[in-house]
């Protein structure tokens, strides 16, 4: 009777329900987290584009003020840097508005997916939300809630936003939202090819991936801002600097009219 008792008793611990803690998320995942819902928060700011200027979003007139080589908007923009460490890793940030880009500075050249982190930030720091271009919907679903209906779950991507359809739609074709596949052309007293028409017509269209773009601008050292300016160094002297070319037969010659 003790050895029947003593078998039932392993056999439940055997048998009981385990349960497991999920995995610990990484410091990327947390950061990552963090950036999100502060990005999904400054989305409805109502001045969260208020330094990106009207041109911008009129193609002409951008091609126009950026093909001057002297335009104020390059050296504007290189002057709004973020300054983030990732990785243990600090990395200096501006937007290049020529190639409508991130450039940033680190000691090595960083994943798509980290940089986007940083992008993040950079856009609400310096309140160009438009800027960020990656559609995909994780960017922008609210992060508080689970519920997706079955349509959004199967698109992951949204509707591009307006800078980047002004200038990258209507220029390059492969990068109009398509449906899934051309639609077959079906006979109108048919019922079941009529359903089938239907079914497929209420299906929702496939949005293509769009990504930011970042350019790796080099190690820290090649960021203008931590370059120091060049000094000759030793005594300088007015007299000194105006003697350019003055040679060992000029002096001896100074000396001998003296005399």
């Amino acid at each position: 009777m003790y050895y029947m008792k003593l078998l039932h008793f392993f056999s439940c611990c055997t048998n009981s329900t385990v349960i497991e803690d999920p995995p610990s998320k990484t410091d990327d995942e947390r950061l990552f987290e963090k950036e999100l819902l502060r990005f999904y928060s400054f989305s409805t700011v109502n001045d969260n584009n208020s330094n990106i200027d009207d041109f911008y979003y009129c193609r002409d007139e951008y091609n126009n003020i950026l093909k001057d080589i002297n335009n104020v908007h390059e050296s504007l923009w290189k002057t709004r840097i973020l300054s983030y460490t990732i990785r243990n890793r600090q990395v200096f940030m501006h937007y290049d508005p020529y190639k409508m880009g991130f450039t940033y500075y680190s000691s090595e050249s960083l994943p798509y997916y980290l940089l986007n982190i940083i992008a993040m930030k950079y856009v609400r720091v310096f309140h160009c939300y438009d800027f960020f271009m990656d559609n995909k919907k994780i960017y922008f679903d609210d992060p508080n809630v689970d519920d997706i209906s079955e349509s959004e779950e199967k698109n992951e991507n949204r509707i591009p936003n307006d800078l980047y359809t002004i200038h990258y739609i209507e220029i390059d074709k492969k990068n109009v939202p398509i449906t899934k596949g051309p639609f077959a052309k079906f006979k109108k007293n048919n019922d079941t090819d009529a359903t089938i028409q239907e079914n497929e017509s209420q299906k929702a269209p496939v949005v293509l991936r769009y990504k930011n773009k970042f350019i790796h601008g080099g190690s820290l050292y090649n960021f203008d801002l931590l370059k120091k300016e060049k000094k000759n160094g030793g005594f300088r002297s007015p007299i000194i600097d105006t003697m350019n070319g003055f040679s060992y037969k000029d002096f001896k010659a100074l000396n001998t009219t003296k005399l």
